[in-house]
């Protein structure tokens, strides 16, 4: 079985052992653990909440007023609003082989932002998420996350 071995720095997954860096950070595929959409409140453009409103089957004022927020430095673009559990209102969880994962509500319409993210071992919130399904040793089996 493969793993990926988590060094803790103070309580938080610091780095990863691994034996190919990459100047970009090593990439991985999403494995569905929540962090960027607890942490994250997206900003839509004007496409983004055209799109999820059509999803939706809304009218777009109704949109507005059902899941955003203004953003106070544009009167172009709006913020999701955020759920009762402080994440974004469209983060659902799902039971998968024993493990929690995050599910998006409106994932084919998602903003912008979402698409354009791109899962690393060079960033902070995929490190604190591979904790999440790490053993107490520290270790995190490819076939857990991605079995």
């Amino acid at each position: 079985m493969t793993y990926l071995r988590l060094r803790d720095a103070g309580g938080l997954p610091a780095e990863l052992d691994t034996t190919n860096p990459s100047p970009d950070g090593p990439a991985l595929d999403c494995f569905r653990c929540g962090i960027c959409c607890e942490r994250w409140q997206p900003l839509l453009t004007g496409a983004d909440a055209a799109r999820l409103a059509e999803a939706l089957e809304m009218s777009l004022p109704a949109f507005f007023q059902a899941y955003t927020a203004p953003y106070p430095f544009s009167d172009e673009e709006r913020l999701l609003n955020r759920g009762a559990d402080g994440g974004c209102v469209f983060l659902r969880w799902q039971e998968q082989g024993g493990l929690r994962r995050a599910a998006c509500a409106v994932h084919a319409a998602r903003p912008a932002v979402c698409r354009d993210w791109a899962a690393g071992l060079d960033k902070k919130e995929c490190l604190q998420g591979l904790a999440r399904f790490a053993s107490p040793e520290g270790e995190v089996s490819l076939s857990v996350l991605y079995g």
